[in-house]
């Protein structure tokens, strides 16, 4: 069992926020790291109104990244990494101390719980469990699943797609479609692009936002994203925004016209966004998402898609070819805060201590425990996990108590208006110079 309860690095390690580009692409791009890790990524979403922090670990294990986007849910606000950590070396000892960093982040900027979402399947020694990960609430909060096509030359690009996708991209040229590309600051072709997006919209039941949100979506990326246009004649008919980090290419917005559908045209645009991403040092590409399972064609026939029926953008997605990557559930436990390995002692004032045995139930304590600290007044009260599933501690073990757990006082924000009281049946209050422990039933404060 690890120990992640102290806050000082361990022997050979060094911590850093990372505040310097150089010192984070380029490192992220040579152990394989995803786009949502890239330094351009988490300047998207702080642009859109998001914090977002960055933390490095070095040490005799290995290297470890974690880019953190701060997300104000209703339940709090959650540190959340997506597609990540970018871990090199000894998974556990990194993954130790890289999440002390980042807890030490979280609760800077209060957040509750720590989320993770894996980028692929885990390796063999990554162990969530051993660092007191649980199942998150919301199992994905990306895509759950997506297709990634190597990008390699023309030839083996064609090659690799199924015949019907093959046959559309070669129809597409047959019948003079072109591809143009753009950037954010052509404001003709980001009007027509929207006006396809709009049109995709209507036809496929789905919401879109305002031109300027994917101008200003480009505009963060500068040259490495692009809009290609895929035109008939003087026409636009179909329009994709791509980028590229990490030496991953990403299709992001697509849309097509309805009324003037060209056979193979689409298929065709996607093909000439490969090679240029191939062109920018790319090395796959990824076609954003697919539905969570594969759907089943209507009386032997692909529909198109419509709400939350993906059938049609399955279909035309998996015809690239490439590989069908599943992403683990997210990952996720409450913000670790800095603490002593001992409990509190009568010379630090506290008067009462409330306690509450998990019986695995790790999920009620936390919630139960947090209510407490949200809406009650704790002043000179401790707050002590009884932790009866010994394999998996929610806080580290207080030395010389087998099995207990200290919960230091809340440090996040203001406490919300008070809505309730204590006692409530089955709590009792203690009082005392010392601390007592006292028990809480696995039951909702709400």
């Amino acid at each position: 069992m690890v120990d992640p309860g102290s806050s000082q690095p361990q022997a050979g390690y060094a911590r850093a926020s990372v505040t310097d580009r150089d010192r984070w692409d380029p490192t992220l791009a040579e152990y394989g790291g995803p786009a949502m890790q890239s330094w351009r990524w988490g300047e998207s979403v702080q642009h859109f109104g998001y914090t977002v922090e960055r933390v490095r670990v070095d040490g005799p294990g290995g290297t470890g990244f974690a880019q953190i986007v701060f997300e104000n849910l209703d339940h709090g606000i959650i540190a959340h990494i997506p597609r990540g950590p970018v871990i090199s070396g000894e998974w556990l000892p990194v993954a130790l101390e890289l999440f002390e960093a980042v807890d030490e982040l979280a609760a800077r900027h209060g957040a509750v719980s720590v989320v993770v979402e894996p980028d692929g399947p885990l390796p063999p020694d990554a162990a969530y469990d051993e660092l007191g990960f649980v199942a998150a609430d919301q199992p994905h909060y990306s895509p759950a699943r997506t297709v990634k096509v190597p990008l390699l030359d023309d030839s083996a690009l064609l090659s690799q797609m199924r015949s019907g996708t093959r046959k559309d991209v070669r129809r597409g040229q047959r019948r003079g479609v072109q591809v143009t590309r753009h950037s954010s600051s052509d404001a003709a072709a980001m009007t027509a692009f929207h006006e396809l997006l709009q049109d995709t919209a209507r036809r496929n039941e789905f919401e879109i936002n305002d031109r300027s949100y994917y101008e200003d979506f480009m505009s963060v990326f500068g040259d490495d994203a692009a809009l290609l246009l895929a035109h008939l004649g003087e026409t636009p008919v179909a329009g994709v925004i791509v980028f590229s980090a990490l030496r991953e290419g990403v299709a992001m917005f697509a849309g097509s016209s309805t009324e003037h559908r060209v056979a193979g045209a689409t298929a065709y645009l996607q093909f000439e966004a490969m090679r240029w991403l191939r062109d920018q040092g790319c090395t796959r590409y990824d076609l954003w998402a697919i539905p969570a399972a594969d759907p089943t064609p209507t009386d032997g026939q692909w529909q198109r898609s419509q709400g939350d029926d993906w059938q049609g953008i399955h279909h035309f997605k998996v015809g690239f070819g490439g590989d069908i990557v599943t992403y683990p559930p997210a990952w996720q436990r409450p913000v670790r805060l800095a603490m002593p390995h001992t409990l509190a002692t009568a010379d630090e004032h506290v008067a009462l201590t409330i306690g509450m045995p998990t019986y695995n139930d790790f999920d009620g304590v936390y919630f139960t425990l947090q209510a407490l600290r949200l809406y009650e007044d704790l002043e000179n009260t401790e707050l002590l996990s009884l932790t009866t599933t010994a394999a998996r501690p929610l806080r580290p073990l207080s030395k010389g108590s087998t099995g207990a757990t200290s919960w230091p006082p809340m440090r996040w924000g203001p406490p919300r208006p008070r809505t309730g009281s204590l006692p409530r049946p089955g709590a009792r209050r203690c009082s005392a110079a010392t601390p007592t422990s006292c028990s809480l039933p696995g039951r909702s404060l709400g």
